[in-house]
């Protein structure tokens, strides 16, 4: 979204039709994710997993009942977590009527905020010529609060044995 709001001018698009396909793809992603949570995502839950456990599955729903909403919204500005975020919702049960409510207004900020960026950037000529070297750089960057939070685990729970 970013990078094509940077490129509309040079490539003659419009920031109305950027917001009128990425609204719609944005919140349509999500939708499917819900939906197939929903629908498979407790059957992946099994006693003596490793990963998915059933305590897990448990700590999912509490979240959701207490966060899911702002989790929806705030979840679409991290890219990993952005993917998994609407299928657990699915699977921890959310209400549909919250999810889609949330759905809705994380689609329209993450794609009209990420567009008023790339347009705002799209102004500067350094960004517009280097812009696929600086995209490398906004992915590393938004994607070092997970790697930091999941060596922080690791780590603590190294020292506890």
């Amino acid at each position: 979204l970013v990078t094509a709001a940077v490129l509309a001018g040079p490539l003659g698009i419009q920031p109305w039709q950027i917001l009128a396909v990425g609204i719609p793809a944005a919140f349509l992603g999500d939708q499917i994710g819900y939906w197939l949570g929903r629908r498979f995502g407790r059957r992946l839950f099994r006693e003596g997993a490793r990963v998915l456990k059933p305590e897990r599955l448990r700590d999912a729903e509490a979240f959701f009942a207490r966060y899911g909403g702002g989790s929806l919204v705030l979840g679409r500005f991290v890219p990993i977590v952005r993917t998994y975020v609407p299928v657990a919702a699915g699977t921890a049960r959310m209400s549909y009527r919250r999810f889609l409510l949330w759905n809705t207004t994380g689609a329209t900020l993450w794609v009209g905020g990420m567009t008023v960026i790339g347009l705002a950037l799209g102004g500067i000529p350094f960004v517009v010529n280097n812009i696929d070297a600086l995209m490398m750089i906004v992915v590393v960057v938004s994607v070092l609060p997970v790697i930091v939070a999941v060596l922080r685990r690791w780590i603590v729970r190294r020292r506890a044995l």
